[in-house]
């Protein structure tokens, strides 16, 4: 089995997620020893001392990283944490693996999957160096509903780029 920390909202942006983090290792330790825990995050909260520190003491992290730019970070994830502090709490990280949706909008205003994007988004992995690059595009109809899946064979595309830089990558479509 493996324990998950996930569900609606960001687990680290509980004010309990440190003592949570540590009653469950603690727990895990005393009655299921070996047994992985995890957390899927959005990576907002990791360049947070304590933060980091709890999500360090996990055992897998599902950290997600869309962007390379701080334009594209606020425009597909919303988020306004500087990325150069979520890129170096991301490469302080040990055995993560980071989750990357790519989206596109008609219009041109969201598109993380364009050349120079995806360029921007290599140096941040190159720089945190992940145990590996998991790669999807939407699945379901967004809320913001002008968003439009990324093609399959551009993501593979993404993935033979992230390969290269000595990282595994594998596309979920």
């Amino acid at each position: 089995g493996r324990w998950t920390l996930a569900g609606p909202g960001e687990p680290p942006l509980r004010p309990a997620f440190p003592p949570v983090v540590a009653a469950l290792v603690e727990g895990r330790d005393r009655v299921a020893p070996g047994t992985p825990i995890g957390v899927l995050s959005n990576s907002t909260t990791a360049h947070r001392p304590q933060i980091r520190d709890a999500l360090a003491r996990l055992d897998e992290g599902g950290m997600k990283h869309d962007a390379g730019t701080q334009d594209d970070l606020r425009h597909v994830n919303a988020a306004a944490t500087p990325i150069t502090q979520i890129v170096e709490a991301l490469a302080a990280l040990p055995d993560i693996a980071v989750q990357a949706m790519f989206v596109r909008e008609p219009r041109g205003r969201v598109d993380n999957a364009r050349p120079a994007a995806v360029e921007a988004w290599l140096r941040a992995i190159a720089r945190i160096r992940p145990r590996e690059v998991q790669i999807y595009t939407l699945a379901r109809r967004p809320a913001w509903a002008s968003l439009e899946p990324v093609p399959a064979a551009r993501l593979r595309e993404i993935a033979a780029q992230v390969q290269a830089l000595g990282v595994p990558a594998a596309v979920f479509v």
